[in-house]
């Protein structure tokens, strides 16, 4: 439970910004479908998500990745609760919404 108010795209204030992740994984995909390899599925539960939230997670977990964030600047910019231009919005291809629970 954290206020997510560094990964909500500008566009877009919310005045609660505060959710729950209860889950992130991330996995390779082994689909032949894709014809590609090296592609890795994230799944995101949580209480609910701010504008373009999940996106800008993705892209900190991309630039953790390749090395031009550590996971520790990731901490400090959700505290901080700023957005930053180091943070990078995923594109939206590939997102979808698997299912709702209530």
């Amino acid at each position: 439970r954290h206020v997510f108010t560094a990964f909500q795209d500008g566009g877009r204030k919310t005045k609660d910004t505060v959710r729950t992740i209860y889950r992130l994984t991330i996995k390779e995909v082994d689909e032949k479908l894709f014809k590609t390899d090296g592609l890795v599925g994230i799944t995101i539960c949580g209480s609910g998500f701010l504008y373009k939230m999940v996106r800008s997670l993705v892209g900190a977990l991309v630039a953790v990745g390749r090395g031009k964030l550590t996971p520790v600047q990731v901490e400090a910019i959700l505290h901080t609760a700023r957005r930053t231009h180091a943070i990078q919005t995923a594109p939206a291809q590939g997102l979808f919404l698997a299912r709702v629970l209530y």
